[in-house]
C-alpha cells in the first residue's frame, strides 16, 4: 500500500492504473508517492517485536550448532550437547582410570587423546556456545528495550538481527 500527498492510500496495482504508468513497488517517489504504509496492518509492534526475536533465536541456535575448528585444525561437532557429551564422556573415561580416551571429529576420524587435550576440546565447544548464547541475549534485551512508543520503533525493531550481533 503506497500513499500520496493528500493522504490517499491504494495498493501498488491501483496507483498504476490511476496514474497510467508503471513504477516499482521499492521506488514509489518517482511516481511522487511519499511514503509506504505498513503492509501488515493487523501485527502490533508488539507482535513484530515478538516474531524478531523468535527469528533471532532461530538463527543463534543455527550458529550454535556450527562446527568449531581448534589450532590443530581437527573441525568438532559444536553447540552444547557437543560439550556436554564430551564432558561426559571424559568423566566416564576417568572414573575407569583411564588416561586417554578416543573423541571422533565431524568427520568420523577416531582422535586418541590425553584427557588434559579433551577437556581442551570440551571446553573450546562449550565456550563457543556461550559466546553465541550471549550474543541472543544480548539482542533480546536490545529489542526489550525498545520504546515502542518511538516513532522510529518498527525501524528499531527490525534493526535488532542475529547479524547485527555477530
Amino acid at each position: 500500500m503506497f500513499k500520496d500527498s493528500n493522504g490517499r492510500t491504494q495498493s501498488h496495482r491501483a496507483w498504476q492504473n490511476e496514474l497510467g504508468k508503471s513504477f516499482p513497488a521499492d521506488n514509489p517517489e518517482q511516481v511522487g508517492l511519499t511514503e509506504a504504509v505498513n503492509t501488515s496492518p493487523g501485527l502490533t509492534l508488539e507482535q513484530l517485536a515478538d516474531i524478531q526475536k523468535h527469528r533471532i533465536e532461530g538463527d543463534a541456535q543455527q550458529a550454535m550448532q556450527e562446527p568449531i575448528t581448534d589450532s590443530n585444525g581437527i573441525t568438532w561437532a559444536g553447540g552444547f550437547d557437543s560439550a556436554i557429551k564430551i564432558k561426559m564422556a571424559i568423566d566416564l573415561t576417568e572414573f575407569r582410570g583411564r588416561p586417554q580416551i578416543t573423541l571422533f571429529d565431524t568427520s568420523d576420524e577416531m582422535h586418541d587423546l590425553s584427557l588434559g587435550a579433551a577437556r581442551q576440546v570440551a571446553a573450546l565447544v562449550g565456550e563457543d556456545y556461550q559466546v553465541k548464547l550471549g550474543m541472543q541475549k544480548a539482542a533480546n534485551r536490545a529489542l526489550k528495550a525498545i520504546d515502542l512508543n518511538a516513532p522510529d520503533a518498527k525501524a528499531q525493531i527490525e534493526a535488532v538481527t542475529w547479524e547485527a550481533w555477530q
